[in-house]
């Protein structure tokens, strides 16, 4: 059901992800499948802020982060600490969503995890941006670009769209 999620979250089918995300909760009821139960709970949150729901998916990463913290999983509780950052964005918490990319950044900082950390750079420097803060901004994705540009990932080239055409120079 995760994988299914997935797919329709990636397809643009928000309601159907949320449904197996939803099925793939119900099927880890118990603390036996924390790590798992976490992971579907990200996974709900994400659909939710997809579909406009920023408080629920704000519950969801809450609950999310304390049995993956408990269990120790350190690349899922990072990427959930991302997923809370974008719905306090999305929320206009500029400041939560802030803290939670930076938690999200020095997590994935210390795994290595440097593709996650260039994603997380780039929805940090949208957060500057709505704050008025060009030149933080311009940092964020200038560290994403040259982690994308070492990796060499496609994403590059719209961060380097971004860097360029998106915010003129201070």
């Amino acid at each position: 059901h995760l994988v299914l999620a997935l797919v329709l979250e990636r397809q643009g089918d928000h309601h159907a992800a949320l449904d197996h995300s939803e099925q793939a909760l119900d099927l880890y009821p118990t603390s036996a499948y924390q790590n798992q139960r976490a992971r579907a709970l990200n996974a709900v949150a994400c659909s939710h802020i997809e579909l406009g729901a920023y408080h629920e998916a704000v519950e969801y990463c809450t609950r999310a982060l304390a049995l993956l913290h408990e269990a120790g999983d350190q690349i899922f509780e990072a990427a959930t600490w991302d997923t809370l950052g974008l719905a306090h964005h999305r929320l206009s918490d500029l400041g939560r969503a802030a803290d939670c990319y930076r938690t999200a950044l020095q997590q994935r900082r210390e795994l290595g995890h440097r593709h996650g950390h260039a994603a997380t750079l780039c929805r940090l420097a949208e957060v500057h941006v709505d704050a008025g803060d060009v030149a933080a901004a311009r940092d964020a994705w200038q560290q994403a670009l040259t982690i994308y540009e070492q990796l060499k990932e496609p994403d590059a080239h719209r961060v380097r769209a971004r860097l360029t055409e998106a915010i003129p120079r201070a």
